[in-house]
């Protein structure tokens, strides 16, 4: 014969079976916030640790950028100079003798450094740019342009300067500040090329240079969208335009 004993637990009724189902729902909930507060938090840390990481690099490039100017202008007055004076020198007797100018008091023995391009393109690639405010993203990617505007100056200069380097390596002629030189009318105008050349490349580096320190300066003075960054750059002329 079986014995028949009562539970050792109460009997779950729909009541309990709710409760049951409301607790687990509401912890779910909570753990669930907890996470998105967290990733809201890390989001934000990442977005401020990005605007810090751009403006610390946008004021070592205004530094580097105003030095550039500082030096490149002054040897961009120079080859206008070297110009005047080879198209001034008179032909005798089928040949062109003229003295090189020497620098105006303005030159600067500075020594250049490239300007720094490492965080935007970083950001980009590691996917951070997304937790920015669209209009601070787009200011920030309009400053990296002229970044890479500025890198493809470079490259013309260098090929500017490859061409007077081939003329002195091909006539044995050296360019240089106070030099006197004998040269062929074929050589002048060759000269005149080579030099004309790497003065008008420099000016466009020097251009873009001021731009590029200008739109640098804008992200130091909080510029945070496009309108906000063309009335900085416009408030006042640039500094190479006194030379165009």
């Amino acid at each position: 014969m079986l014995d028949v004993h009562p539970p050792h637990t109460p009997t779950h009724t729909w009541k309990d079976f709710f409760i049951h189902i409301a607790t687990i729902t509401v912890g779910l909930l909570i753990a669930v916030g907890i996470e998105q507060t967290v990733e809201v938090f890390h989001h934000r840390h990442l977005r401020d640790e990005l605007i810090e990481n751009v403006r610390t690099e946008a004021q070592r490039n205004t530094d580097l950028l105003t030095v550039h100017l500082d030096v490149n202008i002054p040897n961009m007055l120079w080859g206008r100079s070297v110009l005047a004076t080879i198209r001034s020198a008179p032909e005798t007797n089928g040949s062109i003798d003229l003295t090189l100018p020497t620098p105006n008091p303005e030159f600067s023995n500075k020594v250049m450094t490239a300007p720094e391009r490492n965080v935007w393109p970083a950001a980009k690639a590691a996917g951070t740019v997304i937790f920015l405010p669209p209009a601070l993203a787009q200011v920030y990617s309009q400053v990296d342009m002229q970044a890479e505007i500025d890198d493809r100056e470079v490259e013309r200069i260098r090929d500017a300067s490859a061409l007077l380097t081939r003329f002195e390596l091909t006539t044995g002629i050296a360019v240089a500040p106070g030099k006197k030189l004998h040269l062929t009318p074929a050589q002048r105008d060759q000269l005149l090329v080579a030099v004309s050349t790497q003065t008008q490349a420099l000016f466009d580096l020097l251009r873009r240079d001021n731009l590029y320190l200008r739109t640098s300066e804008g992200i130091l003075a909080g510029v945070e969208d496009t309108p906000g960054m063309i009335k900085f750059v416009g408030k006042e002329p640039l500094r190479i335009n006194q030379y165009r």
